[in-house]
């Protein structure tokens, strides 16, 4: 019994185990699928992760090769305090949460909003996901028992990708 209640007692030590930036370095390669506008496209996609400054900041290079040409997006990532980093767009500051082996941040870009989540899944595997609408608000409703007020915005568009690591 006592070894029962040590394991339930010690398991979210080991269930919340993160793995930035150690398992994240690399060079990872994936077919991204853009959806919009009715439309779907699949673009080649590369990102690097690598270390600037031990254990505070690390470059963030993602290569599309869309069919207009290649597009880089080289920012970095900054480290801050209980959880949170900030990717660098280079001087454009976006806050970051990172939980559960997974990056989340959610930002406004004129009259846009974008949710991105970049994930780590294991096995020198990363998932991108990026989505985003307009910020005209599609639906709004208040409950009749509590008063809240819900705001609905429906997503446009999307971007995943599913990256394998190549190099390290």
């Amino acid at each position: 019994m006592k070894t029962f209640v040590l394991f339930l007692i010690g398991f979210p030590v080991f269930s919340f185990a993160q793995s930035f930036p150690e398992d994240w370095l690399g060079t990872f390669y994936g077919k991204m699928k853009v959806a919009g506008g009715g439309s779907e496209q699949i673009i080649d996609v590369s990102l690097s992760i690598k270390p600037i400054e031990n254990d505070s900041s690390w470059t963030y290079l993602m290569v599309y090769n869309a069919p207009s040409g290649k597009i880089e997006k080289n920012y970095s990532i900054r480290k801050g305090i209980n959880g949170s980093y900030t990717l660098d767009e280079g001087g454009i500051l976006i806050p970051m949460l990172f939980s559960n082996d997974c990056f989340y941040d959610h930002y406004v870009l004129d009259s846009m909003y974008f949710n991105s989540i970049l994930s780590h899944r294991g096995n020198g595997i990363l998932e991108f996901n990026l989505f985003g609408g307009s910020k005209k608000m599609n639906n709004q409703l208040t409950s009749s028992q509590d008063g809240t007020t819900v705001y609905a915005y429906l997503p446009s568009f999307s971007q995943r990708v599913v990256l394998k690591r190549r190099k390290k």
